[in-house]
């Protein structure tokens, strides 16, 4: 008896092409950095993704070819160079390990860093004096390129140089002031890449308070509750820190006084019977006190100022300001 076996070739060949297919992807998942593609950002040195950078200030670089545990280079040689294209220095960028404190070894992100620095406004007057420094002018553009895993286009990253400082005008309380309670501080804050999110005051004992939007442009207050700080003079610092890094700051000496005036009546004397006019003689005894403040009541009247003048003593003085 014969048996024929009929073999649909159509079915064969939809077959062989669906594997052939998974084998291809299989190859370009294990084999092709490509897969991923390149990433990476600039930094300052808390980590924070910027784009602004200071006179000096350290550029950190992370980038990522999105292969771990695989064929990539331990080190990778970025180039850093300005717009102008006047100053260019090669930043190696590391992924073994070695570039500490952030690289881990072999995880496929490569970590490195090099600083900028102003060239007193003429870009690339110490071109190439320091392998890693950048010399710019202010408000200039600069690129990072990088090519991790030789098969993507190159990786491009861009920052800006900003060397000026921040603008602080208009400082409110002024040198000299007594207080005591609620204050308010306030001041008008001016710059380009201005971070408003870090302005405001260092109280006695470092202790930051940043300041609010007063919904006026520029201008930056904040109530602060001078009863926790102890009494004498008192430095406050006002600061601005922009985008980059840049930080104005602007001293001023506060004098902060909770103590009650000692009054003494000297004339007349209790109990005494007087007519006419009435000689009142009263010593004050205050640190921050003057004759016009000095004020006396009749059977709980309107308050009145002496004729003459009292005559006001004042405690020990405290330590000058600095």
């Amino acid at each position: 008896m014969e048996t024929k076996i009929r073999i649909d070739t159509g079915l064969l060949l939809k077959f062989g092409l669906a594997i052939f297919g998974l084998v291809c992807l299989f190859w370009l998942a294990t084999n092709s950095a490509s897969a991923v593609p390149d990433y990476g950002n600039l930094t300052d040195a808390n980590g924070n993704n910027a784009l602004f950078f200071n006179d000096g200030g350290m550029v950190y670089i992370n980038m990522t070819d999105g292969v771990t545990n695989g064929t990539t280079k331990a080190s990778v040689n970025v180039t850093a160079k300005d717009m102008i294209g006047l100053d260019q220095i090669a930043v190696a960028v590391k992924d073994d390990g070695t570039g500490a404190p952030w690289d881990a070894p072999n995880d496929g992100i490569y970590w490195g860093k090099f600083s900028i620095r102003s060239d007193g406004g003429t870009s690339g007057a110490f071109t190439d004096d320091l392998a890693d420094v950048l010399d710019m002018k202010n408000a200039q553009a600069f690129t990072v390129s990088a090519n991790l895993d030789g098969l993507t286009a190159n990786l491009t990253l861009t920052g800006t140089s900003d060397f000026v400082f921040p603008a602080v005008t208009n400082v409110i309380p002024v040198n000299d002031t007594v207080v005591k309670g609620n204050v308010v501080f306030k001041m008008t804050v001016t710059d380009l890449h201005r971070n408003d999110t870090r302005i405001g005051v260092t109280l006695p004992g470092d202790i930051p308070v940043y300041f609010d939007t007063s919904g006026t442009p520029d201008i930056f207050n904040k109530t602060v509750n001078t009863d926790t700080i102890s009494q004498g003079n008192r430095t406050f610092t006002f600061f601005a820190v922009d985008q980059a890094g840049n930080n104005e700051t602007f001293d001023i000496y506060i004098h902060i006084d909770r103590t009650i005036p000692s009054v003494v009546i000297n004339q007349p004397q209790a109990s005494a019977y007087v007519a006419g006019n009435m000689n009142l003689n009263v010593t004050v005894n205050d640190a921050h006190v003057n004759a016009s403040s000095v004020v006396y009541k009749i059977d709980g009247g309107q308050p009145s100022r002496c004729l003459t003048p009292p005559v006001i003593t004042t405690r020990p003085a405290w330590p000058p300001r600095p």
